[in-house]
């Protein structure tokens, strides 16, 4: 296990990240379809315009998988 921090978008995060939360708050709260696709707009908008001297997106990989995003 490699695990690693990397800033930025790489190709499939905003999938993955979407997924992560999509299973996680199933789980806690039973949200469902309208959180999910909230969660995949707002992230997507959010890396469209994200600009690396103010935003930034970090993610969690270990080797190339995304385990985690902040």
């Amino acid at each position: 296990m490699s695990i690693t921090l990397h800033r930025g978008y790489v190709p499939g995060c905003i999938g993955r990240v979407v997924e992560l939360h999509a299973h996680c708050y199933h789980a806690l709260a039973g949200f469902g379809v309208a959180f999910e696709a909230r969660v995949a707009r707002e992230l997507a908008q959010f890396c469209e315009r994200c600009d690396g001297e103010r935003d930034a997106l970090w993610l969690l990989r270990d080797g190339d998988a995304i385990e985690g995003a902040v």
